[in-house]
């Protein structure tokens, strides 16, 4: 299910908001959904008008000011993990060899266990926040645009850091219990002018 709503007055204020609700088979009854919102704001501030009406404003002929914030959903990791049972034939050795044992002169598939079902397993969620100036003065002669941004994920999967004993016969399952942070800086700087007939533009980003 997916939904937006957006509201634009005048070119000045912008507004949106969305969500959107997945389901996915690869987990288990009751963890198979996932709600992720988002919303996002502008003013564009060179709308206004205590700003046109400045002699020395008037020539910053866009200002803007933006905030956003977003949720997304992934399904990664190994598919059906909430299941027990057996996997046959069973995966291969590390030499390539099929798992399996040789009964006079034939070769028998094995079987494998699937390994401790997870039945709690869902979805990791990356949570991102951006806030952004966008400006523009002298009808393109020179303008900039500066985004600070921040994305923290969790419930990464990856199995506990223990190992069980042999005679267990099986491997401890993903888990969502890790999480990682990414933030940093967009800037660009532009330049855009025409000569007679000839448009050019010119941008830097860093």
């Amino acid at each position: 299910y997916i939904g937006r709503f957006s509201y634009d007055y005048k070119g000045r204020y912008l507004v949106e908001f969305g969500f959107r609700e997945d389901g996915s088979s690869r987990f288990a009854a009751g963890k198979q959904w996932g709600f992720f919102p988002f919303a996002s704001g502008g003013w564009r501030i060179s709308e206004e008008g205590f700003w046109k009406n400045s002699s020395l404003l008037s020539k910053v002929n866009n200002f803007k000011l933006r905030a956003s914030y977003g949720e997304l959903g992934d399904e990664s990791g190994l598919s059906y993990q909430f299941l027990t049972g057996y996997n046959y034939p069973a995966g291969g050795s590390p030499g390539g060899l099929p798992a399996g044992s040789v009964f006079d002169g034939t070769f028998i598939n094995g079987v494998a266990s699937r390994g401790l079902a997870n039945p709690l397993l869902s979805w990791y969620t990356a949570k991102t926040i951006d806030f952004g100036v966008d400006f523009e003065a002298w009808n393109g002669l020179f303008g900039f645009t500066v985004d600070y941004f921040q994305r923290d994920r969790s419930g990464l999967n990856t199995p506990r850091g223990a190992t069980l004993p042999d005679v267990v016969g099986a491997g401890l399952p993903q888990e969502n219990i890790n999480g990682d942070r990414t933030k940093g800086i967009d800037f660009d700087i532009s330049h855009r002018n025409k000569v007679g007939d000839f448009n050019y533009n010119f941008k830097a980003i860093f």
